[in-house]
């Protein structure tokens, strides 16, 4: 539920005190990396891939040594793809983090939690705009590939919370190992509580709710940073991060 209007100034120049910190080091020194996690993936799905292929394909079962050479072959092939395809990519990392950076129009969000006010070149269009969010006039439909917004000094000025349940199933090893070689055990489900909050927040006349896992404190000011979503005609302000609560 939302009251007032807003609208978003999409030509607007964002002022030098935009209050998130950048993520592009980090970034780019993750991507300049060689990546042992993908190659792990890969190699995860070609692995039953083969061994699909060699049961249509082959008139006998695999030994214990083809087995491993099949093994060891889609490592390789791994490997090799994963260098090939992410060499382009580890080189605009190095140079970014050797200084070639150029400061976007808007700083950038991509993936829903990297924020860059310094890109790489190649990256300008990286993600989605991050605009300054203007409370003056109305929205009335919500752009699943438009930008993000940011606000500042946004007031709690209510928050409400409520307990909720939720599981997962954990695997329980018993110890030992079956007739066919398995592992004895069971699955179980496993039960937890958590606290979901809504805080209300004001900006002028401009107030609206959020859902969230994070508590604020009524009285509070904050920064936000915005994404909009459509739920039917409802417009839904999905708040991704905050920073330097204080007293307004």
């Amino acid at each position: 539920m939302i009251w007032g209007n807003a609208h978003v100034q999409i030509g607007e120049t964002l002022s030098v005190d935009f209050p998130f910190e950048s993520n592009h080091i980090k970034h780019y020194t993750e991507q300049a990396r060689f990546s042992i996690l993908s190659v792990i993936f890969l190699w995860v799905v070609l692995i039953p891939i083969t061994v699909i292929s060699w049961e249509l394909f082959a008139t006998n079962h695999p030994t214990d040594q083809q087995c491993g050479i099949v093994a060891g072959l889609a490592l390789v092939v791994s490997a090799l793809f994963v260098e090939v395809t992410s060499k382009k990519s580890r080189r605009f990392a190095r140079e970014a983090l050797d200084g070639n950076l150029i400061v976007p129009e808007h700083p950038r969000l991509w993936w829903y939690r990297h924020v860059f006010t310094h890109v790489h070149p190649s990256d300008a269009e990286i993600g989605r705009p991050i605009l300054r969010f203007d409370p003056s006039d109305e929205i009335t439909a919500v752009d699943e590939e438009g930008p993000a917004f940011f606000m500042t000094n946004v007031t709690c000025i209510s928050s409400t919370s409520q307990t909720k349940w939720d599981s997962y199933t954990e695997w329980h090893d018993s110890g030992g190992f079956d007739e066919d070689d398995w592992g004895r055990g069971s699955y179980h489900e496993v039960s937890y509580s958590y606290t979901e909050y809504t805080p209300f927040f004001q900006l002028g006349e401009f107030v609206f709710e959020s859902t969230t896992t994070t508590p604020y404190v009524v009285g509070d000011a904050y920064h936000l940073l915005l994404n909009l979503k459509g739920k039917g005609e409802e417009i839904i302000y999905d708040i991704r991060k905050k920073l330097d609560a204080k007293k307004p």
